[in-house]
């Protein structure tokens, strides 16, 4: 993993089983495990979003609070062509900007952001890692809001039935609906279908 930050914070690679790995911002290595961890927040950026920690502002709120509980939050990184460091265009994986939906990497053995979500839903839930465990949360802003909304209907999320999860879908510009209905003017009703309804993938383009 690379140097630590002033605060604490290092940027980590996550084997993803492939040449390529995916880059998180963390307080430590996901790997290391802490016995006495209870919660964790796992925070999606929004489109431009990967190359800074973007789970910061919250360290800096759960500071100000003065909680005394700890929370681990895990801050991945979705680059895409456009958003990703130089010196990082050789070892990380690179999306286009379907991760919003789940895509896969445009350059790493069809590995999908959704994947990537799993293992830290996977890794996190390991008793032997995280003994005291008891709430996960995935929170997303923006296209990151996207990302949330739409893995809650696929994502595998593989934790143990002792541990709560939580989701937070923060200013998506779009929603996921799965069926015809639409909430208009303070009721779910029926719409004729237009150019851009029913397109997973439509706000990446």
């Amino acid at each position: 993993y690379e140097k630590m930050t002033k605060g604490g914070i290092g940027q980590f690679a996550l084997n993803m089983g492939s040449t390529k790995a995916a880059y998180y911002f963390a307080e430590h290595n996901i790997m290391q495990g802490d016995p006495e961890l209870q919660y964790a927040v796992i925070y999606i950026h929004g489109a431009n979003g990967g190359e800074r920690d973007a789970a910061g502002r919250m360290r800096n709120e759960l500071k100000r609070y003065k909680s005394k509980e700890k929370v681990y939050c895990i801050a991945p990184s979705f680059f895409t062509e456009g958003t990703c460091p130089a010196n990082k265009q050789k070892s990380t994986l690179i999306w286009d900007g379907g991760w919003r939906g789940g895509s896969s990497a445009v350059n790493g053995n069809h590995v999908s952001n959704f994947d990537v979500i799993d293992k830290f839903y996977r890794i996190l839930s390991n008793r032997k890692l995280y003994p005291k465990m008891k709430r996960i949360t995935l929170a997303g802003f923006s296209a990151g809001g996207q990302c949330v909304n739409r893995y809650v209907a696929v994502g595998k999320m593989p934790v143990s039935p002792t541990i709560e999860t939580v989701f937070v879908v923060g200013n998506p510009s779009v929603y996921l609906y799965i069926d015809k209905l639409r909430f208009q003017n303070g009721k779910f009703r029926k719409v004729k279908s237009k150019a851009n309804y029913n397109s997973w993938f439509l706000s990446s383009k």
